[in-house]
């Protein structure tokens, strides 16, 4: 039996609360955290096939293409080479920065995440 569009999509919402609530509780390079982020990777490769094959075959914007992976390598190489030089407090990677924005303010926290997932959607669906 299916599920109807407004249970499927409600019970997504509420998923995705549970997912900002314990993300926002976890804290940065646990265990806990690493997990969440592989789940969100995961349900995010698996939905990009599931849209990428339900539709028609189309052609892409190479210059798109190599806008964007020169956007998504300068924010692994500021990441990586960040997190590799030292002390946090002299060479802040982006998390480190909304630490110390947010505190240890959950509901701020959460909303970040809320945020960032929701432009992750909305880049997704701009895109297709």
């Amino acid at each position: 039996m299916k599920l109807n569009r407004f249970v499927r999509w409600a019970a997504g919402g509420v998923l995705v609360i549970v997912w900002c609530y314990l993300e926002a509780r976890s804290h940065t390079f646990t265990w806990q955290a690493e997990l969440l982020t592989a789940a969100a990777i995961i349900l995010m490769v698996v939905g990009f096939f599931r849209v990428v094959r339900s539709e028609q075959p189309r052609s892409f914007d190479r210059g798109a293409i190599f806008t964007w992976s020169v956007v998504a390598s300068a924010v692994v190489v500021f990441e990586l080479v960040n997190l590799s030089q030292g002390p946090r407090s002299r060479y802040p990677t982006i998390s480190s920065i909304t630490n110390e924005l947010l505190g240890h303010s959950l509901p701020g926290r959460a909303l970040i995440a809320l945020g960032w997932l929701g432009l992750g959607v909305w880049l997704v669906l701009c895109g297709s």
